[in-house]
């Protein structure tokens, strides 16, 4: 017996609750389809999810069972049949007899509805330190997987529906992201032309940069963490928050940090809310950002224009106004 949670409705569980990212003290083993096939839920279950603190989960809720027959009819639930062997710990019981698949699961669910930019920019946020909430806003969390994670799970069960989907987003996601702003930028630089971003080399995300013992400088740190970087070009994008780069203390920092990376010959560009939903101003800093890289910026995939508003839609579904005041800052 038991109710095993996934698709979108496990991703709302990990928003929810950042504990449920690590495994409770479990009665079962999943490693084997043997062990999840003890699994049968029943409808009382479903009725007491609100009443033993699942209520945030939105309708319908996604739940797995491992054989066709162990399904009925039921309002609020759809049901996703999973037959084969599945890794350790691949399914993580997070409330008495209440389970939670893995992330890698939830984003094979996923990718039965998605377009695989969507799968990607979940992938950002799983593989990311970050968890959306309620509305426009958004905490830390800690990682749950990481893009190769997601590559392995997808080649392993290479015959499930939806892997392919799933191997072919893993490939453009990029580890790292500190808030849902850094992953759209992110995206919108490296993600293909076919998909409307603008082609460029996938920079890594919060990258430390240590400082030399010796570095000449009375205030800088040990190290400093750009937001995005790329190594070879020793190029850097730090993103201007609205809400966390104000203030004159806040302000002087920054400058020090700059400074500081400048010393060392990164190089380092600023750019803020407005400037990304722009269109006019984005294309701008992909030419930038082309130059600094060495990177030849091509676009030649016809109809790119609404293939790029259409990506904008989905990293920021207020792409469209630049002047909305939006909590991702």
């Amino acid at each position: 017996m038991g109710v095993v949670i996934t698709d979108i409705s496990a991703l709302e569980a990990y928003r929810h609750d950042s504990g449920f990212s690590v495994a409770l003290p479990s009665r079962h083993s999943f490693g084997k389809r043997a062990s999840l096939a003890l699994m049968r839920p029943r409808a009382v279950e479903f009725a007491e999810l609100s009443s033993r603190g699942f209520g945030f989960l939105s309708a319908p809720v996604h739940v797995m069972v491992p054989r066709k027959e162990m399904r009925f009819q039921t309002d609020g639930v759809v049901w996703h049949v999973c037959s084969s062997e599945l890794p350790q710990r691949a399914v993580r019981e997070v409330a008495h007899d209440i389970f939670l698949v893995s992330p890698e699961i939830a984003l094979l669910h996923c990718s039965l509805r998605k377009d695989v930019r969507e799968l990607i920019l979940l992938g950002f946020e799983l593989c990311g330190a970050y968890r959306l909430g309620e509305g426009d806003s958004f905490r830390k969390a800690d990682r749950l997987t990481s893009p190769s994670a997601l590559a392995r799970f997808a080649q392993v069960h290479s015959k499930a529906r939806g892997s392919a989907l799933l191997s072919r987003a893993a490939k453009y996601v990029v580890a790292g992201s500190a808030s849902p702003m850094e992953s759209a930028l992110a995206m919108l630089l490296s993600e293909p032309c076919a998909l409307g971003g603008y082609g460029l080399p996938a920079p890594r995300m919060n990258e430390r940069i240590d400082m030399p013992s010796k570095s000449g400088l009375s205030q800088s740190k040990r190290y400093y963490v750009a937001d995005l970087y790329w190594p070879r070009a020793r190029f850097a994008i730090e993103y201007d928050s609205d809400c966390w780069h104000t203030g004159s203390d806040r302000i002087a920092a920054d400058a020090v940090r700059r400074n500081a990376l400048l010393h060392m010959g990164v190089r380092v560009l600023t750019v803020g809310r407005q400037q990304i939903a722009s269109v006019s101003k984005m294309d701008d800093i992909a030419k930038i950002v082309a130059r600094a890289l060495g990177h030849p910026l091509r676009i030649r995939v016809k109809g790119w224009g609404e293939r790029n508003r259409e990506l904008r839609e989905i990293v920021f579904p207020w792409g469209k106004d630049a002047d909305r005041n939006c909590f991702w800052c």
